[in-house]
């Protein structure tokens, strides 16, 4: 973490806030006259922690919540006062909240834990804090804390728990979300570049409009601020594109290069992690990934979106009917997110058409024809191989009708038959052989 001074003083600013009310908890008889303000910082500071706040435009109610949930990553003694056991019941006190975990032995805080820190003993008070922790709240809304559940347990004693992008990003100054069951999405990233992405004229136009709202993006959804309405929010908040064509013709390497060109992180949602056997956990897995993508303006890509954004049927059993009730909260989310969200699919007319009517582009990828597919043997190959004299990228473009992703197989065949060499090398019959393995995965024969 950059410059983590404030953060250090905000853990100091917690510790001194718990031992104010444990303080006031024990001894009723004295007076108190508030909790410790929070400490002062330029909103300008190079600090990793000073640029979430400011980010976020926490108040200091939101502020003291944040550092509460962070400080069992790095500091769990500042909660050492909460600790003290009830006299009267040898246990500890339930106005403290929290709970204990395996074999930490420390205290990990609560909502009630927070209630309790925010505002003592006053249940007053403590009502007029609930809207913090309101799904639809800042602190939920930005993802930065997660819907932490207790089994058994009052909605007040759910988990204080920050998302897993907030912590990465408070810890190492970067938002890097991991692949789980709660995040079911992976950063693609690729090392080539649009010079490699051999598509059509018609296609490259289409793109043209993408390209311009993610470069335009910040200035177009600025226009939304100030707006009412049904029409300024679908005009100027969220890009929705649908990709289809044949496999291997370059829908997720241009969803990879969309992002990389304008700085964007690009994340694909993992269908095996997604989708659950149980009734509503698919949907909140993916609100997960629409809220991260939108706090932090990723650009999302559903591949092979067929499986999820198919079209719904006639209910006939309880399986039919959660079916649809997935498609109908995918219809919903998909128009009220602000971010970009890209869906790709070999197979557009398994699409229900109610998506199709949300999209404000659909682009079609090809399979290329023989003079793309010349240009495509040219570009996938590096700079540092060398190649028989009887290879010709021209004869192997109009004799071999193969998308690009057949081709990267082609070659990395043939450059591994030429590693085993230790050549630099390749060989026509190499790369013959590699296309012969392509045709026979698709049930075809080698044309004469």
């Amino acid at each position: 973490m950059k410059n983590n001074a404030l953060i250090e003083q905000d853990l100091a600013w917690l510790e001194h806030c718990v031992e104010y009310r444990v303080e006031e908890f024990l001894n009723s008889e004295r007076t108190y006259h508030g909790l410790p303000a929070a400490p002062d910082f330029h909103p300008d500071e190079a600090d990793d922690y000073a640029t979430f706040l400011v980010k976020h435009n926490l108040s200091e109610q939101e502020r003291l919540i944040l550092i509460m949930a962070l400080a069992p990553e790095i500091k769990p003694q500042v909660f050492d006062a909460f600790l003290v056991k009830n006299t009267h019941t040898e246990r500890s006190f339930s106005e403290f909240g929290g709970y204990q975990v395996g074999s930490f032995n420390g205290f990990i805080p609560d909502r009630r834990t927070a209630l309790f820190v925010l505002s003592g003993n006053d249940v007053r008070a403590q009502f007029a804090l609930y809207p913090l922790f309101d799904p639809n709240s800042r602190l939920f809304n930005q993802d930065i804390l997660q819907e932490g559940t207790a089994s058994d347990a009052p909605k007040s004693h759910n988990k204080l728990q920050l998302s897993e992008t907030a912590l990465a990003q408070l810890l190492t100054g970067q938002p890097q979300a991991q692949l789980s069951l709660e995040f079911p999405a992976r950063e693609i990233d690729s090392s080539l570049t649009w010079s490699n992405l051999v598509l059509p004229a018609s296609t490259e136009f289409q793109l043209k409009e993408l390209m311009a709202w993610l470069k335009l993006r910040g200035d177009w959804q600025h226009r939304a601020q100030g707006r009412n309405g049904v029409m300024a929010q679908d005009i100027y908040q969220g890009y929705r594109c649908l990709f289809y064509g044949p496999s291997g013709t370059g829908k997720s390497l241009t969803a990879s290069l969309l992002g990389k060109q304008v700085g964007l992180k690009t994340y694909r949602v993992d269908l095996s992690q997604l989708v659950s056997k149980y009734i509503g956990e698919t949907e909140k897995n993916l609100e997960q990934v629409f809220k991260q993508a939108e706090a932090n303006q990723w650009l999302l890509f559903f591949d092979e979106a067929e499986a999820l954004f198919n079209q719904r049927t006639s209910v006939g059993n309880a399986n039919d009917r959660s079916a649809n009730q997935q498609v109908g909260y995918l219809l919903q989310r998909i128009e009220t997110c602000t971010t970009t969200v890209i869906l790709a699919t070999n197979l557009k007319e398994n699409i229900d058409p109610a998506f199709i009517r949300r999209f404000q582009s659909i682009v079609y990828f090809p399979v290329p024809d023989a003079k793309h597919r010349t240009r495509l043997w040219r570009s996938l190959f590096g700079p540092d191989w060398h190649f028989e004299s009887n290879i010709h990228f021209n004869e192997l473009g109009q004799r071999f009708d193969l998308a690009g992703g057949a081709m990267n197989n082609v070659i990395r065949y043939a450059s591994l038959m030429a590693m085993q060499r230790s050549s630099e090398e390749i060989l026509y019959d190499d790369l013959i052989e590699g296309i012969r393995r392509e045709y026979a995965k698709q049930h075809r024969s080698l044309p004469s």
